[in-house]
């Protein structure tokens, strides 16, 4: 399956695809094996999503979301599809310091490059005042779920 493309500024496509992994020393915990590969597309879950949600954490969301993995639920996220190159300037003469520069633009599998635009969830769900939805610390103290609407919608979504 594809993991997600870049489109450089040229318009040139590079796919990254997931597949099997071997590593040793620390990072051996980090292998995937065949058999690993898919083994959790038939469990059910819920990606909850809001504005804080970008670039990279977006990039995930989409994946699942183009592949029928997961359900969003919450609010429109914040739109950061792109990364950036941070090049060195003392490379190009007697100078001090670096620039960063938009380099690419990352595509989910299948659906387009969200940049300065967002996902948009499958079931919208704003905040509550009670309980701001980025205190995701709180949320996984049960005196706290009755008070945070998203999710209690995700949960009520896996229960589907």
């Amino acid at each position: 399956d594809i993991l997600f493309r870049r489109v450089d500024r040229n318009g040139n496509m590079t796919t990254n695809y997931c597949e099997v992994k071997t590593y040793s020393g620390e990072r051996a915990g980090c292998s995937i094996s065949e058999e690993e590969l898919g083994m959790y597309r038939n469990l059910k879950n819920v990606t909850i999503v809001n504005s804080y949600t970008a670039s990279a954490a977006e990039l995930f969301a989409a994946a699942l979301s183009d592949y029928g993995i997961t359900t969003t639920v919450g609010v429109q996220t914040y739109g950061k599809g792109s990364t950036q190159t941070v090049y060195d300037l003392s490379n190009y003469g007697d100078y001090k310091g670096a620039i960063k520069v938009t380099t690419r633009y990352y595509y989910p599998p299948t659906s387009d490059n969200y940049n300065g635009v967002g996902i948009t969830p499958n079931e919208i769900v704003e905040p509550d005042d009670v309980m701001s939805s980025y205190n995701i610390y709180k949320l996984l103290m049960p005196e706290f779920q009755q008070y945070d609407n998203q999710l209690a919608a995700a949960v009520e979504t896996l229960k589907k």
